[in-house]
């Protein structure tokens, strides 16, 4: 019962890989990284930036373990 979990990180883990290698040569040169209250990008990021930062992000749940 406690390996549940563990598999449940793991294959969201692995999901979100996938997207990343799918979606990844889809992304624009700039990805809108802010917005005003009109929804209207003021702020732009490389191309990597969004996708690192979710990756990061995943990286530090697991080691954390949330």
């Amino acid at each position: 019962m406690k390996r549940l979990p563990i598999v449940i990180m793991g294959l969201a883990l692995l999901l979100a890989a996938a997207q990343a290698l799918h979606y990844y040569p889809q992304l624009p040169e700039r990805v809108g990284s802010h917005f005003d209250g009109a929804g209207q990008a003021n702020g732009y990021a490389p191309d990597g930036r969004p996708a690192r930062s979710r990756r990061e992000a995943l990286g530090f749940m697991r080691i954390s373990g949330g």
